[in-house]
């Protein structure tokens, strides 16, 4: 399940927003998440690939999943989450795939698009030994967490968007008893600086993202 929003200018990527403004960080969101979600699809048939859309309420769901399949490319189901914060709306997207007789399910967030097969694949193997798999970010979340059986109320001491949530969650897990499996650390793109990070580091070609940034005016908003 990969866990997104549409590309609407004002509501992705608000703190890169403050930034470069919140149309360049629209349109940077709207060009890294296609080749990420395409490199899960590639991974086919060993994973089904669900994106699992965040919509305001009212928001028609037919014509939203219509444009999240022609933004992304992909014929990948499209679902959309449900709950007041990120717990309840992990926790109503695991017990959903769980109710359909899935065994083993992992969230992935957006933010994160220099993400390779091969990571996921390195976070997969931890099903092995683990009820639970988090795949750390350097900020204290997480840019992947995988259950091999059902939350319950694991998430409800969860600390969310904060420098706990990873350590939240693994003593949650742990006090349920849970074998915890933690893959290899990474990070999410929430500022300029996790930007330029991507940009250098070489993983993938992202260079096409930069004539986003040579567009930008900065934090203003667009007209």
């Amino acid at each position: 399940m990969v866990f997104a929003k549409l590309p609407a200018v004002g509501c992705v990527k608000t703190r890169l927003a403050r930034e470069v403004g919140e149309l360049a960080a629209a349109r940077l969101y709207e060009a890294w998440v296609p080749p990420f979600v395409a490199t899960l699809t590639s991974m086919a048939p060993a994973v089904s690939v669900e994106v699992c859309l965040a919509v305001e309420p009212g928001v028609d769901h037919a014509h939203a999943a219509e444009q999240a399949r022609q933004w992304l490319s992909t014929e990948a189901e499209v679902a959309f989450q449900c709950g007041e914060d990120l717990g309840l709306r992990l926790k109503h997207a695991f017990d959903r795939q769980f109710d359909r007789g899935w065994k083993q399910v992992l969230a992935i967030g957006s933010d994160s698009p220099q993400l390779s097969a091969d990571i996921v694949r390195e976070n997969l193997r931890l099903f092995e030994n683990s009820d639970i798999i988090l795949g750390p970010a350097s900020d204290g979340g997480y840019y992947l967490l995988g259950l091999s059986r059902p939350p319950e109320d694991m998430f409800e001491t969860v600390r969310w968007s904060c420098s706990t949530t990873f350590e939240d969650t693994l003593r949650a897990a742990k006090r349920k008893g849970w074998r915890a499996g933690i893959g290899p650390e990474s990070y999410d793109i929430d500022t300029l600086a996790d930007l330029e990070r991507l940009l250098g580091e070489g993983e993938g070609d992202w260079s096409f993202l930069r004539r986003f940034l040579e567009e930008s005016e900065g934090p203003k908003k667009a007209p």
